[in-house]
């Protein structure tokens, strides 16, 4: 390759890189749009069961399991036509939840559509989230990932506190004109990231045939199936967890607390995640990922704290405590984001990490729907039961915060008794099929335990790369 297409590549792949960060933070927009801010109080007014609300709100959960499809369609390049529509469509589906409440339709068919569109809108997200990511992650370095997707995370954050402090705003209007608003904005949203993804650029693939038994061979990878019991046990606790905290929240504190004041909250939570990104990403690069997991985990056990005594004492104690377990929820996410899969690739080969997305989310959503059923219904139960402690009602958010809370120290156990002592093998390239990375191998062998001393490496000779101050060259998660 000559030195005028070197400078051509690099010069598009820092445009696309540039672009990728745009489109994510687009896309973070359409989701903000449909949030947990947003669905309970969509579900209430349309007619929705307090013992189905969680469900439904966590019916995303479900979709998750869709990801399973995209073992079909990974290794169909080009990827940008089929992509651009199926999240086009997604958006359209997304949209039009804000249009579901002023339908002239019985209670029943209302619930049915707005049903129809979750699964509809989550199953095609989910089927193009791992093409995607391939896709786009051509454009990055690989030595260079955990950084580029650090900052990216950090420009989606930032975008997203304005998003929703204006968002909430138009959503306090509480009429079908404010609703019908909300679902233009997302609209407008899904249609700026539709454009995003049309003016990306691609890079040419060879045509390979299609390989089988990859998954027969990601099965049969003891370190993956590890790692996807520590994403099955973190999930399964958060992810039903959620649903239940902000249905609690929305049917406690719905009349005192505004949609605005709750954007407040979701935005100073996205600041505080977006601070916190760069220096976990640090933590990360001094210790080890299972470390700084472990720490946001402990975070995590914070924010749990605050749900498990959010009683409506009073309104400010009410702000404080919902706040509490939102801001030290978005902190402990802002290391937890993308860890699980920085873990992951590190066991799998770059031909192998699409069906491994793919595998590994649709596990973690089935595993989380089925604690959020579970969850719903013993909560609706206990709700019921009309318990008391020291003239405190007792819900099903606060028995299921301690559980949570027991359920997050075991997995912490797990990553630090098990993830821990994991021999990988480091892999330089992200995509086998794209044509520059046909013949990479695995380099360096090493455990977690072994960066706890040494940091990072260099993955072309194996050896600690050394700094003028004597430590070790690092790069953020």
């Amino acid at each position: 390759m000559n030195s005028v297409s070197v400078v051509s590549t690099a010069r598009m792949d820092k445009k696309m890189r540039v672009i990728y960060t745009i489109e994510a933070m687009l896309e973070y927009f359409v989701a903000l749009s449909v949030s947990n801010t947003y669905l309970p109080k969509l579900c209430d007014i349309i007619g929705v069961s307090d013992t189905f609300k969680p469900i439904i709100v966590g019916i995303g959960t479900i979709g998750s399991s869709m990801q399973l499809l995209t073992l079909l369609v990974y290794d169909k390049a080009p990827f940008k036509i089929w992509i651009t529509i199926a999240q086009t469509i997604a958006h359209l589906f997304y949209a039009s939840l804000w249009f579901v409440p002023s339908l002239r339709t019985p209670e029943t068919v209302k619930i049915i559509l707005f049903v129809t569109c979750v699964l509809f809108a989550t199953a095609l997200q989910n089927v193009v989230y791992a093409p995607k990511a391939a896709w786009m992650m051509t454009f990055v370095d690989e030595d260079k990932r955990g950084k580029f997707t650090s900052v990216k995370e950090i420009v989606s954050l930032i975008g997203g506190i304005l998003f929703t402090l204006a968002f909430g705003k138009v959503a306090d209007g509480n009429t079908e004109q404010a609703f019908a608003l909300c679902g233009l904005i997302s609209l407008s949203s899904g249609l700026l990231h539709t454009i995003s993804l049309a003016v990306s650029h691609e890079k040419p693939y060879r045509k390979v045939p299609h390989e089988k038994g990859i998954v027969g061979r990601l099965v049969g990878n003891k370190a993956f199936l590890k790692v996807q019991l520590l994403g099955i046990m973190w999930y399964a606790t958060i992810d039903s967890f959620i649903p239940l905290f902000a249905t609690y929240q929305y049917a406690t504190y719905g009349l005192s607390m505004s949609t605005f004041v709750v954007s407040i909250i979701t935005a100073s939570s996205s600041l505080v995640r977006a601070l916190l990104s760069q220096p976990l990403g640090r933590l990360a690069d001094k210790t080890s990922f299972s470390k700084m997991l472990n720490v946001c985990f402990f975070i995590e056990i914070g924010a749990l704290c605050s749900a498990a005594i959010a009683f409506p004492v009073s309104e400010w104690y009410s702000v404080a405590t919902c706040a509490g377990f939102w801001v030290l929820y978005h902190a402990g996410y802002a290391g937890i984001n993308s860890v699980f899969f920085n873990i992951m690739f590190d066991y799998v080969e770059p031909k192998e990490r699409t069906a491994a997305i793919a595998l590994s989310c649709a596990a973690r959503g089935l595993g989380a729907f089925a604690a959020t059923f579970a969850v719903s219904m013993l909560a609706s139960f206990i709700r019921s039961a009309g318990l008391t402690v020291g003239g405190l009602k007792i819900d099903g958010i606060h028995i299921f915060a301690l559980v949570a809370i027991l359920m997050t120290v075991c997995t912490m156990l797990y990553n630090r008794n098990v993830i821990r002592k994991l021999k990988r093998a480091k892999y330089s390239a992200f995509d086998q099929e794209s044509e520059t990375d046909a013949d990479e191998k695995p380099q360096y062998v090493r455990s977690e335990a072994d960066s706890d001393a040494s940091g990072d490496y260099d993955n072309a000779t194996g050896k600690e790369p050394i700094n003028e101050s004597g430590s070790g060259q690092k790069t953020a998660p």
